[in-house]
């Protein structure tokens, strides 16, 4: 299995092919979307080089990784979830062998690869912020009703149904349906719900608070510190109140998100 070439590709591009793999092995959408997530437990828990690190090694070796990161990541038995991870590892190591693999990738990514193969360093180039790239990218997003209906279900959750976070109930519902709709890691709802609740977050969101982002990922729980940065900068796009006035994501010329507002910039819209 050769991955030299896999490692040139950037994290997005590599899942996005992974998808296109795994919606051609004939295998259900539920199974497809674990995989898609779990495959890259070890990139987003460990970083990249651990992600490769274990694809590189057989089962046995991948395993000591996989159940060393699981025992710092998650309350759970390390020992019974590994299996599984391992698994998912297996079925990449069967995308990254396979002769056609290069089919499964955007023509721009497969540019990308064409150029690491021939030795040569691919330069792409990302365009600055503007409201055209934000117009093109929402057009893209209008294509996939799950993604928007979700965002829409959602809206009316945190926007309508349940606008403050001074009720435990209410904010176990928010917690509860983003991080299943988001694949955001939380194992344990309550202890995040109960977090929120006692940040008092309310009049902190009015203001724009950037400091929210932070308190809101950092919480112990059983006595372990954890990082759920990824559901802190979710839920604070539904949270604020600038959720409800899609004109303030207009990027103004020769502005940039930081200057415009900090907790813009915080949490990107999606």
């Amino acid at each position: 299995m050769d991955t030299k070439f896999w490692k040139k590709m950037n994290y997005d591009d590599i899942r996005a092919a992974y998808l296109r793999f795994l919606q051609q092995q004939g295998i259900g959408p539920n199974t497809i979307k674990t995989a898609y997530t779990d495959t890259f437990y070890l990139w987003r828990r460990g970083g990249e080089k651990l992600f490769w690190k274990a694809v590189d090694s057989n089962d046995s070796d991948a395993r000591k990784i996989l159940f060393r990161v699981l025992q710092e990541n998650t309350n759970g038995d390390a020992s019974k979830l590994v299996n599984g991870y391992v698994s998912h590892l297996r079925r990449f190591h069967a995308f990254i062998s396979s002769v056609a693999n290069n089919n499964y990738l955007n023509v721009q990514s497969r540019q990308n690869l064409v150029s690491a193969k021939n030795g040569m360093k691919s330069e792409i180039i990302i365009p600055s912020p503007n409201n055209k790239q934000v117009e093109h990218y929402l057009n893209v997003w209008k294509k996939l009703d799950n993604y928007q209906l979700q965002e829409n279900a959602l809206d009316k959750l945190f926007l309508e149904l349940c606008p403050m976070n001074t009720d435990i109930s209410d904010i176990l519902l928010k917690v509860s349906t983003l991080n299943d709709f988001y694949s955001t890691n939380i194992f344990s709802v309550y202890s995040v719900a109960k977090h929120i609740l006692s940040l008092r977050i309310d009049e902190r969101l009015k203001t724009g608070d950037v400091r929210l982002v932070d308190d809101i990922k950092r919480i112990s729980i059983n006595g372990k510190e954890r990082n759920f940065y990824s559901f802190a900068s979710k839920s604070l796009i539904f949270l604020s109140v600038f959720s409800q006035n899609p004109s303030y994501w207009s990027v103004k010329p020769n502005e940039t998100p930081m200057e415009s507002d900090p907790l813009r910039h915080a949490c990107p819209r999606r």
